[in-house]
C-alpha cells in the first residue's frame, strides 16, 4: 500500500514538472503562472501546492531534474574506453553547450530568474548542487588524465571544484551579456578574451602543455552570438 502511495506521489511530481518545463520554455517563468501549471497537469491548486511551496519551488525542482538527466547522458562519455582525458573533457564541453544552443529559449527563461537580486541565495543553492553533482564526473577524467600522463595534478578531488568554480565564472560572463541583449563588439571581443583565458587557465590548473587542451571555447561564443563575431579573435 505504501509503495503504492509512492508511487502515484512520484508520478504526480513528475506530471508537474513535466508540464512546467515545458510552459516555462513556451511563456517564460514570468508568463507561466500557478493556474497555467495546475489547468495543464489537470489537478486542484491544493494538489500541487502538497507537492511544492511555490512557483520557483517547482522551476527549482525543473533545473534539478533537468540537470540530473544532463549528466546522466555524459556518462557513457566518461566510461568510453576509446577516448583519452582530454578529448574527453572537449567532448563534455561541446555536447553540453549543443544542449544549451538547442534549447536557448528555456535556459534563458531559467537565467533571468537566477540573476535577479531577489534570488541570489537560489541561485548560489543552483550551483552548490551543480558542483555536487558534476564533481564525481570530473574526477574520474582528471584521474585518467593522470594515468596517462596527460594531466599534473596532485589531488583530483581537490582540484575538480575549483575547475568547476572557473566555469561557472565564464558561464556567470555569457549570462549576464545575454540577458542584457549586449551584442556590441566590445562586449563579444570580451567573451573571446575570456575564453581564451579560461582555457590557458585550465591547461595551467590540470598541468597541462600550453597550446594541448584545445577546447575550441570560441565555437560556445560563436553560437551563443552568431551574427556579431569580431574580427580578430
Amino acid at each position: 500500500m505504501g509503495n503504492h502511495v509512492q508511487t502515484r506521489a512520484h508520478n504526480r511530481v513528475e506530471e508537474i514538472l513535466d508540464a512546467a518545463e515545458a510552459l516555462f520554455t513556451q511563456k517564460g517563468y514570468d508568463g507561466t503562472s500557478i493556474k497555467d501549471i495546475i489547468d495543464a497537469v489537470g489537478i486542484a491548486r491544493g494538489t500541487l501546492y502538497h507537492h511544492f511551496s511555490s512557483k520557483l519551488d517547482v522551476l527549482d525542482a525543473v533545473v534539478q531534474r533537468r540537470s540530473r538527466a544532463i549528466l546522466a547522458s555524459f556518462e557513457p562519455l566518461i566510461d568510453d574506453p576509446t577516448l583519452d582525458a582530454p578529448t574527453k573533457l572537449r567532448q563534455l564541453f561541446m555536447q553540453g553547450n549543443q544542449w544549451k544552443v538547442e534549447h536557448r529559449e528555456f535556459i534563458l527563461s531559467i537565467a533571468e530568474v537566477m540573476y535577479r537580486p531577489e534570488n541570489a541565495i537560489w541561485r548560489e543553492r543552483i550551483y552548490r548542487t551543480a558542483l555536487e553533482m558534476e564533481t564525481p564526473l570530473l574526477v574520474a577524467i582528471i584521474r585518467q588524465g593522470i594515468t596517462e600522463g596527460h594531466f599534473d595534478v596532485d589531488d583530483p578531488e581537490a582540484t575538480a571544484p575549483i575547475v568547476l568554480t572557473m566555469a561557472r565564472e565564464f558561464g556567470d560572463t555569457f549570462a549576464r551579456a545575454l540577458l542584457a541583449n549586449d551584442q556590441s563588439p566590445d562586449t563579444i571581443q570580451w567573451l573571446y578574451r575570456k575564453a581564451r583565458a579560461y582555457e590557458q587557465s585550465l591547461e595551467r590548473v590540470l598541468g597541462m602543455v600550453t597550446g594541448t587542451l584545445r577546447l575550441n571555447l570560441e565555437t560556445i561564443v560563436a553560437a551563443w552570438f552568431p551574427d556579431d563575431l569580431p574580427e580578430t579573435r
